[in-house]
């Protein structure tokens, strides 16, 4: 129950998240210890108060979508949902996330969104 709880710290509205479990064979396929690698980096970041929208998303993805793999993504949407960042569909909240369930593109389970830019400091200034 711990783990399920921490899962969903990222989300502003955890109580809607769909949380897809794999089945299968063997102590890698099952439940969710597969997203225990990014939430010990997570917990340090949270530790030193050095948390990022960057650190959330990952542990969101690890959870969501494991196979979503994008470094300079903002959001995602897998198989059940979207999942972007509160402040960007009108929330208050800087650093949470926004599951919503809906998908954007039906034909493709799992999108990443991603910045226009790779980094901020470098994209030309209008």
């Amino acid at each position: 129950m711990v783990l399920l709880r921490d899962a969903l710290l990222p989300f502003k509205n955890f109580d809607e998240v769909v949380i897809p479990i794999p089945g299968g064979k063997g102590k890698q396929q099952l439940g969710m210890r597969h997203t225990e690698p990014h939430w010990m980096s997570f917990i340090a970041e949270l530790m030193t108060k050095l948390t990022t929208q960057k650190s959330v998303l990952k542990v969101a993805q690890s959870l969501l979508g494991p196979k979503l793999a994008a470094e300079n993504a903002y959001g995602f949407q897998y198989e059940h949902s979207l999942v972007l960042p509160e402040a960007a569909v009108g929330g208050q909240a800087l650093r949470l996330l926004r599951y919503t369930p809906a998908v954007v593109d039906d034909t493709t389970p799992e999108v990443t969104f991603e910045y226009g830019f790779a980094d901020y400091y470098t994209a030309p200034h209008i």
